[in-house]
């Protein structure tokens, strides 16, 4: 084997470990959603079977989150076996409002659960994106997460997220606004890898929204909440309307 060979050999390896690296992180991070969701709600239907305490309809809700969720998973690993095979993001058209409202119901439980009340703004029924739709899910569910962590030490009742999707030009704009602790004197720490001030966190949530952000063309920006909290901005190239 000449020189040229054993490096094009030695660059693949290293290229390949280094997404099984990135892959595994995000896995370990990205999974713990879903799971928590269909624990949560197998839970509170085993102990409802045993002490009446919902009836069959409630039942069939906790069910229907537990296959949402499960369904969610397995898009989710779909997506990340496609990247450690070297496909290329498939995008599709992703209408902004049903990707909202398709998160808020994956995730419904578990605001519940955190007792988080979550106000949605919504844009245009044409505002669209070209874009890879479970990543952007991805994207969200941090996002919320983040937001209702923020929020831990606040009364039940004072707990809001409000999120707020426009058309800004060219842009199309997705706001998840929380009334928490707000953000750190250096906000750009946040963005780095395996930065976290939870002692459960990974710290590799924005991270991944960072460079998921990034493969779609679009950007996330972070800024203080007003009177108190954190906003943290989706920016994506908007979709023209004769094209949807």
């Amino acid at each position: 084997m000449n020189k040229a060979n054993w490096l094009r050999r030695e660059w693949d390896h290293d290229s390949r470990a280094a997404i099984l690296n990135e892959l595994s992180i995000t896995l370990v991070h990205e999974l713990h959603q879903p799971l928590s969701i269909i624990m949560s709600n197998a839970e509170m239907a085993q102990r409802s079977a045993g002490q009446g305490d919902l009836d069959a309809a409630q039942i069939g809700a906790l069910m229907d989150d537990i296959i949402v969720a499960n369904e969610y998973a397995a898009a989710l690993l779909k997506r990340l076996r496609c990247k450690l095979n070297g496909d290329g993001m498939k995008p599709s058209v992703v209408k902004v409002n049903d990707l909202i409202a398709s998160v808020l119901r994956l995730m419904r439980s578990n605001l519940a659960h955190r007792q988080v009340q979550v106000e949605f703004k919504q844009a245009e029924p044409c505002c669209a994106v070209l874009a890879d739709r479970v990543a952007l899910e991805q994207v969200l569910i941090n996002l919320i997460n983040n937001g209702c962590k923020a929020m831990d030490q606040l009364a039940p009742a004072d707990r809001v997220l409000t999120i707020t999707a426009t058309l800004d030009g060219e842009w199309v704009v997705v706001q998840v606004a929380d009334v928490g602790v707000g953000l750190p004197p250096d906000p750009s720490l946040m963005f780095a890898p395996f930065y976290t001030t939870s002692p459960q966190g990974l710290g590799i949530g924005l991270s991944i929204v960072t460079s998921i952000m990034a493969s779609h063309d679009g950007y996330l920006q972070a800024s203080a909440g007003q009177p108190k909290g954190a906003v943290f901005s989706m920016h994506l190239p908007a979709m023209e309307a004769s094209r949807l």
